[in-house]
């Protein structure tokens, strides 16, 4: 006679209400023998529930907060307005903001080489490059790399 629990256990696999066979679920459901194996694992350990990722509810370290990008658009501005040439008036079909040109010899990465360094003055996180210059094309259009002084 056995006893204790049963260790292997039989599995009915379903498409459409018919019992299909195992290779036949995974083709229909276009999923990996792998993935079915950790379905399987799954819903033996935690029964029938919908599986929740385990960084659910964690922050990424590099992510930004509000004063973040609210420290590098304010950067940007005061950089704009001290380095900077303002145009008398705005394009036509602009958005009504003036251009602000900065000289062409600097680049937007020597910009955000200033503002590491302004950030690290200050001891407060500076945000990557790559970020700093979607943050400035989002919120400071009207600030541009572009004239020759001469």
């Amino acid at each position: 006679m056995r006893s204790g629990e049963r260790k292997r256990h039989r599995y009915e696999y379903k498409y459409d209400g018919h019992v299909v066979c195992r290779k036949a679920f995974s083709v229909l459901y276009a999923t990996s023998e792998s993935t079915l194996k950790r379905l399987i694992k799954h819903v033996n350990q935690n029964g029938n529930v919908p599986r929740i990722h385990g960084n659910k509810g964690r922050k990424p370290r590099h992510s930004l907060v509000f004063e973040d990008v609210e420290r590098a658009v304010k950067f940007v501005i005061a950089y704009g307005n001290d380095f900077g040439i303002p145009q008398p008036a705005a394009p036509r079909g602009g958005d009504g903001n003036p251009p602000t040109f900065l000289n062409a010899s600097e680049t937007k990465k020597q910009v955000h080489f200033r503002y590491t360094a302004a950030c690290d003055e200050l001891d407060c996180r500076a945000m990557q490059y790559k970020a700093f210059i979607r943050i400035w094309s989002h919120c400071c259009p009207h600030i541009k790399v572009g004239i020759v002084f001469g």
